[in-house]
């Protein structure tokens, strides 16, 4: 089934697409508005910006969904993520 999407306003869209991607897959590295490395262990379809995430130096569980100060700044890239699993000697 076709759904019509010409009645929807922009900012709707915009929703609905954002609501079918998964910006952050399970795995993946990212650096924090805080400074922070972390990486995502946990994606919510309803808040796909707002994953949750453990934090490399301490281990500690980050529940963006709560945690609202923090945000994801960018994915790191393929260097950084090298970088930071040697550092944090990460199992992958």
């Amino acid at each position: 089934m076709k759904l019509p999407v010409s009645h929807l306003t922009p900012g709707m869209r915009i929703g609905l697409f954002a609501y079918c991607i998964c910006p952050y897959t399970v795995g993946t590295l990212v650096l924090l508005s805080n400074g922070d490395i972390a990486q995502v262990t946990e994606t919510d379809r309803n808040l796909p910006f707002r994953p949750v995430l453990v934090l490399l130096k301490t281990r500690r569980r980050v529940d963006l969904r709560r945690e609202l100060s923090v945000v994801i700044k960018r994915v790191l890239t393929d260097d950084e993520a090298q970088a930071a699993i040697i550092k944090f000697k990460l199992e992958l």
